[in-house]
């Protein structure tokens, strides 16, 4: 996709330092080499609100109020759920 520069939310060190793990990891599977992360605070960045919004308006949804999500279901490219995502 030709990322190079990754903003992450900061939070712990040791989580900051799992991303960082992550990355050098998916790098050594042939992963862009060039890409660099930085973590910002979320008021630092607007940018990273994008998750928040997009997971409140997913988990409205699955509380009865999906006038949110449908709001954005033209943005959005995948919705798919994982594994770890289901709820038990």
């Amino acid at each position: 996709m030709e990322i190079y520069d990754l903003t992450l939310e900061h939070r712990s060190d040791n989580q900051n330092a799992a991303d960082r793990a992550h990355i050098v990891s998916l790098q050594g599977q042939g992963l862009d080499r060039g890409i660099r992360i930085r973590h910002l605070r979320g008021g630092d960045e607007p940018l990273l609100w994008i998750a928040d919004i997009l997971l409140g308006a997913v988990n409205a949804a699955a509380m009865g109020e999906p006038r949110y999500l449908e709001a954005l279901q033209e943005t959005i490219v995948v919705q798919h759920r994982t594994a770890d995502s289901l709820m038990p």
